[in-house]
């Protein structure tokens, strides 16, 4: 099962009286209309939200616990990531800062030295907090409590990019050459196999395609 993860609630107070927008919702279909917005969360998820808001003209505070952004991708693309966010014009940063508490319309931020108040937010998303999407895992036991589930990806555990990919580069040399019960997709590739219906299928290392 790799059903991937999803965002979750942050532990905030006030955080059930927010504006919340899920970021796949910005991401697809970016909401017009938005004069400001807080995105919570400097990794490459909420750089990514945080740029499509200010195409769409929205003022945007983004906020980061760490001091440094993108820290979940490699150094180059997190470079040119960031690059890109300043250069909108329209993204205020607050690295090494916190969300203490959100309101209906407002958040507060402390840096440690600081504490103030940004008013007058029409949408809030929150990027950093990730739970696994496993509720297939449970209907499949429920149906046939015999049967062995194998969880990969952020379906057991969410992580970074890189933390995925280091795993995957480990799953490929454990999977090259093995024998593997009606494997399609692992990790964002196609594997060739060799099946007959009730077998099990040889998985080798050739990529034949993406999704």
């Amino acid at each position: 099962v790799a059903t991937g993860s999803r965002p979750g609630l942050p532990a905030i107070p006030g955080v059930e009286d927010a504006p919340l927008v899920e970021p796949l919702e910005i991401l697809r279909r970016p909401a017009a209309g938005v004069g400001r917005a807080l995105v919570l969360g400097g990794g490459i998820r909420g750089i990514a939200v945080a740029r499509r808001l200010a195409e769409r003209g929205a003022e945007v505070t983004l906020v980061e616990p760490e001091r440094e952004l993108a820290a979940d991708i490699a150094t180059r693309s997190r470079r040119f990531q960031v690059d890109a966010l300043r250069a909108s014009g329209r993204v205020t940063i607050h690295a090494g800062t916190t969300v203490e508490r959100l309101g209906t319309r407002s958040a507060e931020l402390w840096d440690g030295e600081r504490r103030w108040t940004v008013e007058g937010l029409d949408l809030v998303a929150a990027t950093r907090t990730l739970l696994p999407v496993d509720d297939l895992v449970a209907v499949l036991c429920e149906r046939d409590p015999s049967l062995e589930v194998h969880v990969v990806g952020d379906a057991a555990q969410p992580r970074t990019a890189l933390e995925a990919i280091h795993d995957a580069d480990i799953d490929h040399h454990e999977l090259d050459g093995q024998l593997v019960s009606d494997l399609t997709y692992f990790h964002g590739e196609t594997w060739a196999a060799t099946s007959t219906p009730g077998q099990s299928a040889f998985v080798s290392r050739t990529q034949v395609g993406k999704f």
